[in-house]
């Protein structure tokens, strides 16, 4: 009965009758617990150590050449319980922390966290100009061009925001554009042909802008007001619609 509350306390089947042999007698050899137990000498010792790590047995070292074990007290087993549920508590702690950690931290480079910005009306002129050098140096990661469709009303709305850009940033990234065949859009391109590729469609009027810069996409609504711009910064979805930006800027020919 006490052999089997042993293991299932998880005790192994040769530490529950070598421990059971040890409190029975309070002080024993090896040898003795060996022919009491008809257990293998070797795996006697071995089983004893193994309790002594356990503070199950202790080990009398003060007797000669022969080595005797003794147990602990019985209220042993309630102190090895309170330690495990002590040392599980502190396990519990970490293993939040961990669940925490690992839900801020991204799978991989290539997996981030997405970023979204909305921005009104009444600050989309400056946040164009101010924020253009940031898309750019992360433009500069991946192929330092700026990829999607335009609606003319932007460049209608804000003209400042073009010029303004490829005049400082001459010769440092390029646009492949795809957009209508508009007077703004026309003049843009004579004024810029060094510095940017736009290619008409005629059979699809955008009444919205999408552009995928590096890491960032922009949606940008100039229709109609009042206007407002998406910001959204997921490398996972900018690789991808670059990909289908790129098969569209392959399959349009240039008007």
């Amino acid at each position: 009965m006490i052999q089997d509350l042993l293991q299932q306390f998880g005790l192994t089947t040769n530490e529950s009758e070598i421990f059971t042999c040890v409190f029975t007698y309070k002080k024993i050899n090896a040898a003795r617990i060996a022919k009491l137990t008809n257990i293998n000498r070797v795996t006697v010792y071995t089983v004893l150590r193994e309790l002594v790590k356990k503070k199950l047995v202790i080990e009398d070292l003060g007797s000669g050449m022969t080595h005797y074990f003794s147990p602990v007290s019985s209220d042993r087993f309630q102190s090895l319980i309170q330690q495990e549920e002590k040392i599980l508590e502190e396990k519990k702690k970490i293993a939040e922390k961990i669940t925490h950690e690992l839900t801020i931290l991204p799978s991989s480079k290539e997996f981030s966290i997405p970023k979204i910005r909305y921005i009104d009306e009444l600050r989309l002129k400056d946040f164009l100009l101010n924020e253009s050098e940031k898309w750019l140096k992360n433009s500069e990661k991946k192929d330092k061009i700026w990829w999607g469709f335009q609606d003319a009303s932007l460049l209608d709305e804000y003209p400042e925001w073009p010029k303004y850009f490829f005049d400082r940033y001459k010769g440092k990234t390029s646009l492949k554009i795809l957009t209508n065949k508009k007077p703004i859009e026309i003049e843009l391109k004579k004024e810029y042909e060094d510095r940017q590729l736009i290619k008409y469609i005629e059979d699809e009027e955008f009444t919205a802008t999408h552009v995928i810069i590096g890491d960032y996409i922009l949606m940008i609504m100039t229709r109609q007001h009042p206007h407002y711009l998406i910001e959204i910064y997921d490398t996972v979805m900018a690789n991808n619609l670059r990909a289908v930006f790129k098969r569209l800027w392959e399959q349009e020919k240039i008007n």
